[in-house]
């Protein structure tokens, strides 16, 4: 009886550690995964504002483009006006003049506020 006693005893030992290394086994498992989709997750939010990054470079490429373009328009429209209506020289000259340096003054600001 004692034998079996013994046994039952023993088994029930072997059970209860085997239970418990499931237990440990299953948490490293688990560690392993959440450390996974955790460099997985930082890599995709990596991506992700690499992407923004790039999308925003392409974006002010862009308005450069286009501002630059139209202040070599808006200059040679001023020009053009000067010489065809005999503006040179006179107060409407001056004026536009004027006018043509405030909206150079306009496209250097949003210039400067591109490099904040």
């Amino acid at each position: 009886m004692l034998d079996l006693a013994t046994t039952a005893f023993d088994r029930y030992a072997e059970t209860q550690k085997g239970m418990i290394d499931l237990v440990v086994e299953q948490s490293h498992m688990l560690a392993g995964v959440v450390e996974e989709r955790k460099v997985k997750a930082g890599k995709i939010v990596d991506d992700s504002m690499a992407k923004a990054q790039e999308a925003i470079d392409q974006s002010i490429g862009a308005q450069k483009t286009v501002l630059e373009f139209t202040t070599r328009q808006t200059k040679a429209a001023f020009e053009t006006a000067k010489k065809q209506f005999g503006y040179a020289g006179t107060p409407a000259g001056a004026a536009a003049d004027s006018v043509q340096r405030g909206i150079e003054v306009v496209v250097d600001a949003q210039r400067n506020c591109w490099t904040c």
